[in-house]
């Protein structure tokens, strides 16, 4: 049986406690547990009853590859409602400590570092941080910590996780941890638990800088030993009809290296097969004709952006792993940058960066300031969006000319946008008017910059709103699948394919895909092993902890408790606010009749777009809830 640590900064008391899997069986069932017992829905994101909940799942301690991602559960300060947040293979080192959950609470009195240590003994304490420490940016300040403690942590398998100065300042912190090998960090092996700004809880109601945790302990006994490779095998040859190596490399393959394709990795498979459906300036590119969006694509994405990556970093395979013995080695490493879709095109593409060197510099200017890279990217294109229409004023960011002009953007503008997005992050992160307004998050940033300045940009966002002030920015792929109302969007707990479905069809499909997705989310697992995770997680749990459950009504279960806990919260998704959100939709489904036929159930909902657009999506958005409370009865 392995153990939760509860962690009360207040007093600085930390309580070691054996987990009952009966009763949490995984950790999102742990973390909502502790949400609703402090009553957090009722509490603002910032108040220290916000408990940062940090931990592995109910199978870590296998020899099965992905089952090591550490996630991070709060009350976001973005959504207003539970987030989960992930990082991959993070979750080795906590098992080591001979931990599997981690509660924080309380507020420390300053700004101080978590240490868990446990090489045959659990010890853990806080110690306190200057601020300079913190502000001197996350590298710098992860270089210190590891001269600081490795002699303490010799011979042990240990992590840092740290905020960075943006998780002080602002509501788009993330929480970054890197592998260490020796005395080293492994540079390119680094993951963030980005979306979500729990990089900001764990600073602003904490006070937490850092948390730093290792050990050498392996106490995890199963019920069926699944640390026995023979074992393992056995459960996948009955269940999946091939061995684990077999099963898990093919499931991964687009991770790793799609050979008809000649590219790998998220950023490869994905800018090589979206083509013109690749958001592009600001979402800008939904309300263009697919010549212009192909012109964009094929000049500056495909024959340059994307050429860059296949041949920096796929030719020489610049493959690494996030710590665990994985064969899908997904982190793609050029030089010290790793490199995956969503960060590199919402701070490239999408920010009118289409030069790898430009997308580094602004992407690693947001790591080392602390930045969700995604959420921040989101924001820096709006920007600049705004700044070439007039409706900001270039000299406040300092460019003589931002290129957003669709038929006109070149390769030049893309190192001007870079600078301008670098700049926009500063000027963010130290208060500077009239930007300040964004720290935030997007939402209440284009409210409070109409309201304080009367400069109106809202309807040039595209962010899905929750409850009253809440936002998150949608996956950087343009279908409506990331627009279906459910509870933790901006992730992929939902049906994100091209082709079309009623909007009731979407929503129930969206739901039944969040259950399934809650399999990897609730388990600890990689969610890029999926394709054979969720046919044995099942098992996995039942035989390796002598339990018989239904899984998926265990999270269908869980998928209700979410949504329970974001109307407490007044935060569930609500509906689009903004012009450029319901042409993403609109646009989607116009575009898609060229390419995917026209149904007459697609020519339904065209033709009620173009009646009344308003009324239209109003319908569309109560239809997909209807589609979810088909699944899961919640109203």
């Amino acid at each position: 049986m392995m153990n939760s640590l509860i962690i009360n900064l207040n007093n600085n008391k930390f309580t070691k406690k054996k987990i009952n899997h009966a009763k949490h069986l995984g950790f999102l069932d742990y973390a909502l547990y502790r949400h609703n017992k402090n009553k957090t829905y009722n509490k603002d994101p910032y108040n220290p009853e916000n408990c940062l909940c940090i931990g592995g799942g109910p199978i870590t301690g296998t020899l099965i590859p992905g089952t090591y991602r550490l996630i991070f559960v709060a009350k976001s300060p973005l959504t207003k409602t539970l987030f989960a947040s992930t990082l991959g293979g993070a979750a080795i080192e906590l098992y080591k400590a001979g931990l599997e959950f981690i509660n924080i609470t309380g507020k420390a009195k300053k700004p101080c570092v978590i240490i868990i240590k446990n090489d045959g003994e659990l010890n853990a304490r806080i110690d306190y941080v200057s601020n300079e420490s913190v502000n001197q940016g996350t590298t710098k300040f992860m270089k210190s910590l590891l001269n600081k403690y490795k002699k303490e942590f010799k011979g042990l398998k240990w992590r840092i996780l740290v905020a960075g100065p943006a998780a002080f300042n602002t509501s788009i912190g993330f929480i970054k941890g890197v592998v260490i090998k020796g005395d080293e960090f492994d540079w390119g092996a680094e993951g963030v638990a980005g979306s979500g700004g729990l990089g900001s809880i764990m600073a602003q109601a904490h006070n937490v800088a850092a948390i730093i945790y290792g050990g050498n302990r392996d106490e995890r006994i199963f019920k069926k030993n699944f640390k026995d490779i023979k074992v393992i095998n056995e459960l996948f040859n009955r269940v999946l009809g091939k061995s684990m190596n077999q099963s898990v490399l093919k499931a991964v393959e687009k991770y790793l290296f799609v050979k008809n394709l000649g590219t790998g990795g998220t950023f490869g498979v994905n800018m090589t097969t979206l083509g013109a459906w690749l958001p592009m300036l600001n979402w800008q590119s939904v309300n263009t004709s697919k010549a212009v969006r192909q012109r964009i694509y094929d000049k500056l994405v495909k024959n340059h952006y994307l050429k860059q990556w296949n041949d920096e970093i796929i030719k020489p395979r610049g493959f690494k792993t996030c710590g665990e013995a994985c064969p899908a080695r997904c982190k793609k490493v050029y030089k010290n940058y790793k490199k995956d879709y969503e960060p590199y095109e919402s701070c490239g593409p999408n920010a009118g960066v289409f030069d790898q060197r430009h997308a580094e510099a602004l992407e690693s200017e947001l790591e080392e300031l602390g930045y969700c890279a995604i959420e921040f990217g989101n924001i820096i294109s709006l920007i600049l969006e705004a700044v070439s229409k007039g409706l900001i004023n270039k000299e406040i960011i300092g460019v003589k000319e931002i290129n957003y002009d669709l038929k006109k953007v070149k390769l030049s503008d893309s190192r001007i946008h870079s600078r301008a997005g670098i700049k926009i992050a500063r000027m963010i992160n130290n208060g500077e008017k009239p930007l300040n307004v964004f720290k935030q998050g997007i939402r209440v940033g284009v409210k409070k910059l109409k309201k304080d300045y009367g400069i109106n940009i809202t309807d040039l966002a595209n962010y899905i709103p929750f409850g009253r002030n809440g936002c998150i920015a949608p996956a950087e792929y343009w279908v409506p699948g990331f627009y279906v109302p459910l509870p933790m969007m901006g992730k992929f707990l939902t049906y994100y394919g091209k082709e079309f479905h009623p909007p009731r069809e979407l929503g129930k499909m969206s739901a039944e895909r969040f259950i399934y997705e809650l399999y990897s989310e609730n388990t600890g697992i990689c969610r890029f092993h999926r394709k054979w995770a969720e046919k044995i997680i099942p098992k996995l749990i039942n035989e390796g902890l002598g339990l018989n459950i239904n899984y998926y009504e265990h999270c269908k279960k869980l998928l209700q408790g979410l949504m329970n806990y974001s109307a407490k919260a007044k935060a569930y998704p609500t509906f689009y606010e903004t012009r450029r959100t319901k042409d993403v939709i609109i646009n989607f489904y116009k575009e898609a009749s060229k390419e995917f036929g026209k149904s007459p159930e697609l020519l339904k909902l065209l033709d009620e777009f173009k009646k009344d657009p308003e009324i239209a999506l109003r319908n569309y958005f109560s239809e997909m809830l209807k589609g979810i409370n088909d699944v899961i009865k919640w109203f």
